[in-house]
């Protein structure tokens, strides 16, 4: 960055960098891959363009980087001279070697290159010596990634490479090849699953995560894209990638709907990610077609799959009963096809839910299958059947087994990435935690189990209505004994240790030095970003929005208004979150436009922000769906400065539009003034006001005040308080709730309206809303 500044400065004297310039100057200097061949002649450029221009054209980096000094060796004049200079240095076979390693993506390993790039000139004992040479030269770097030994190139050595890849006529062959490798290591880890190294082999799938995604673009036969995103599905579920993974299955899907084996298997993995974020909806769709499928192929293993598939679903909708003959079902019969794995996997799934059913034969099935699960070094299914098995002990009133069991379920959990599933592990502790007393602790819990929740793209709500039920009772009780203030501050803290491996750290400390180990944790561990420090995620709000004692300032209804940020890119993803999130919004992301929005319909935010392009369903598509169903205020983000672009969106439903690339503080700026539309807490009620008692109802400006002072509402709080007020003393049933707030549309739990009437019931008073049993809710007049 001083290199370019220097040369700059040289050839424009004007040349100046303000504090959004050095963010640019960082972007572009990575994009050059710090050479400094490239950043001088980068420099020279800037006479005419400027840095944001530069990085742009970063595509086109051999035209673009020339003009170097007409003295320099040629060489030195181009980035192109440069580059060709470098190659004819390298031997024939090093050449070769070089111009196959541009078919991965984000580095590779060992085992890699030699699966890959072997043959037709290379030996297969020949790639680590060229290798070596490669490494020497300067042409391949060595790296790490979660203790695995790695090897990149540089982005500049890798497009030249691919290149000449290309003119040699063998891209095609390499492209296979890097394809069918990855998805023989899918394949054996999926066939090993149950057994040692499954934290091992989840870490080499991450890093492996860019060419699994280069592998599953791979244009040849559809069939074998289906067979490795199947394969793939403890990386996607397990290994922290479940928000990412819906958009991989609907690409996936969409291109080649013709009937095969690999499709059934496909659209059976792709019900598991539906499942596990509450789509059921979409997850029975997939199960029907899978269902024909498999009788369509006389395929029993398919069939199968979709039985016990099935039983899960019931399990999530409460009918505990169906889902336990369901898996006893699929487990007798992958016994009678030989399949190991699907019999553990289906009885993995029996003790679960015989546990959470309360069924007596749990503790004998379950011990069994822990123990085995043991013998045998697995250790993720074991958690889970622990865990269930905890909350059997739990429903008995026995807190000392429920303690041992939630114990060894969390050590069992340490090194999966597994966001979900460590929530749902949370929230247990928190339940237990808040019965004996200890509320602040419980609710810390609740806060880093609604974190983990929101960075899996899920919800509570979608592991059934039981958990659902007690997910309630605990807030209802912490909020209880600790008011809303404290209840909210508690609650952010825990949200800062929104990584599962802190998590399951701060879930496992004991009670008595919880605090200490609380206030002195500031610092950065092993598993979290570097931007996740404690100082900066202490200003995030991870809390409900709750009444003040007195009208709220700006900064303080920015701190807990919600926002859906749906965007596809990580990158762009990532750094709108934390732009977001430095300024105390509470951000939900979601990845492709199907999760954004079933997200949508589960947590009602303040404010969507969308990119216009997104897999699955597009941003200007999801808009009008959200238009359909809500008022929420939607900001539109386009992949260009298009007129035609911004009246598509405002058309489609969105409130405002954003040209790509934008400044963070223009972003901030667009969603403030889009809640000062919607959410205002510090106006006096207007003459049309409706009173009951102490509380205040504006239906025409949306206010809400309670003893005088504003109440923040979410959205989805506003329409139900609306419902109420509308037919005070009526009771409204879930049905009709569901059906006015959520829209026929929704295909979530029904439980998700008693979890809302409770968060309703803290801000308006717990006596203002009566539950009528067997029926429904009544607001008392």
């Amino acid at each position: 960055m001083e290199l370019l500044r220097d040369r700059a400065t040289a050839v424009r004297p004007e040349f100046r960098v303000d504090e959004a310039g050095h963010t640019e100057i960082a972007r572009l200097c990575a994009g050059l891959d710090g050479l400094p061949l490239a950043i001088e002649l980068a420099a020279s450029r800037l006479r005419t363009l400027t840095v944001g221009q530069m990085t742009d054209r970063l595509e086109n980096r051999f035209a673009l980087l020339t003009g170097g000094c007409r003295t320099a060796p040629a060489h030195q004049r181009t980035l192109r001279g440069m580059i060709d200079w470098s190659y004819e240095l390298c031997a024939p076979a090093e050449r070769l070697l070089w111009n196959r390693l541009t078919v991965f993506a984000g580095g590779f390993s060992l085992e890699g290159a030699e699966g890959v790039c072997s043959g037709e000139g290379i030996g297969e004992t020949e790639v680590l010596d060229l290798l070596d040479r490669l490494v020497a030269q300067s042409v391949v770097l060595t790296c790490e990634i979660d203790g695995l030994p790695r090897y990149r190139l540089l982005e500049t050595v890798r497009e030249y490479g691919r290149e000449r890849l290309a003119d040699s006529g063998e891209q095609e062959e390499v492209r296979r090849r890097h394809h069918d490798f990855h998805l023989a290591v899918a394949h054996r880890i999926d066939r090993n699953w149950y057994g040692p190294g499954q934290v091992e082999n989840l870490a080499r799938l991450r890093a492996e995560h860019a060419n699994l995604l280069v592998a599953l673009d791979y244009d040849g036969d559809p069939r074998p894209r289906f067979a490795l995103a199947a394969a793939l599905c403890w990386h996607w579920c397990v290994g922290g990638f479940l928000s990412d993974v819906r958009r991989q299955f609907e690409r996936a899907l969409a291109a080649a709907p013709e009937p095969s084996v690999e499709r059934a298997r496909a659209l059976l993995a792709a019900t598991w990610v539906a499942q596990m974020q509450g789509d059921l909806a979409t997850a029975d769709r997939w199960l029907d077609e899978a269902d024909a499928l498999g009788e369509w192929l006389g395929d029993p293993w398919v069939r199968n799959q979709v039985g016990g598939l099935r039983g899960v679903s019931a399990h999530y909708r409460g009918r505990p009963e169906e889902s336990i003959c369901r898996y006893e079902e699929a487990r007798a019969a992958a016994t009678a096809l030989g399949d190991e794995r699907e019999a553990a996997s289906w009885l993995l799934a029996l003790v679960c839910g015989q546990a959470y059913a309360g069924d007596p034969r749990a503790v004998e099935t379950g011990g069994q299958a822990v123990a085995a699960a043991e013998a045998s070094g697995e250790r993720w299914g074991r958690a889970q059947m622990l865990m269930a098995l905890g909350h059997e002990a739990w429903a008995r009133g026995d807190r000392d087994t429920t303690r041992t069991r939630v114990r060894s379920a969390l050590e069992s959990m340490r090194g999966f990435n597994d966001h979900a599933m460590v929530a749902r592990m949370v929230e247990l502790p928190a339940w237990a935690t808040a019965a004996d007393g200890a509320p602040e602790r419980a609710a810390r819990l609740l806060g880093l189990a609604d974190a983990l929740w929101n960075d899996a793209g899920s919800s509570i709500c979608a592991f059934g209505p039981q958990m659902a039920e007690q997910h309630a009772r605990c807030e209802q009780v912490v909020i209880g004994a600790l008011g809303e203030a404290s209840y909210r501050k508690a609650f952010t803290e825990g949200g800062i240790r929104r990584t599962p491996g802190r998590a399951v750290d701060f879930a496992l400390a004991a009670e008595s030095d919880a605090a200490t180990a609380w206030d002195g944790d500031t610092g950065v561990d092993g598993d979290i970003d570097a931007k996740e420090t404690a100082p900066c995620a202490m200003r995030r709000q991870h809390g409900p929005a709750t009444a003040h004692t007195e009208p709220p300032s700006p900064d303080e209804r920015r701190r807990v208004c919600e926002v859906l940020l749906v965007e596809d890119d990580r990158t762009v993803r990532e750094s709108t979150r934390l732009v977001l999130e430095e300024r105390g919004y509470r951000v939900c992301t979601a990845a492709d436009g199907v999760t954004g929005l079933t997200l949508f319909r589960q947590q009602t935010p303040d404010v969507a922000v969308l990119a216009g392009r997104l897999p699955g369903l597009d941003g200007v598509s999801l808009a009008g769906r959200i238009r359909e169903e809500s008022g929420v205020p939607i900001l539109l983000m386009s992949d260009r400065d298009d007129p035609a672009d911004v009246v598509t969106g405002l058309e489609a439903g969105a409130d405002d539009c954003l040209a790509k690339p934008f400044d963070g503080s223009v972003l901030l700026a667009r969603v403030r003034a889009l809640l000062r539309r919607t959410v205002s807490a510090d106006r006096r009620p207007d003459t049309r006001a409706v009173r009951f008692g102490d509380l205040v109802y504006c239906p025409v400006s949306l206010e809400v005040y309670k003893d005088g002072k504003a109440v923040h509402l979410t959205t989805t709080e506003l329409k139900l308080l609306r419902e109420f007020a509308a037919s005070p003393g009526t009771v409204l049933t879930r049905d009709i709730l569901l059906e006015r707030v959520w829209g026929c549309a929704w295909s979530g739990d029904t439980h998700v309206v008693d979890v809302q009437v409770m968060r309703l019931r803290t801000k308006i008073g717990r006596d203002r809303i009566e539950t009528v049993r067997g029926f429904g809710y009544k607001l008392r007049a």
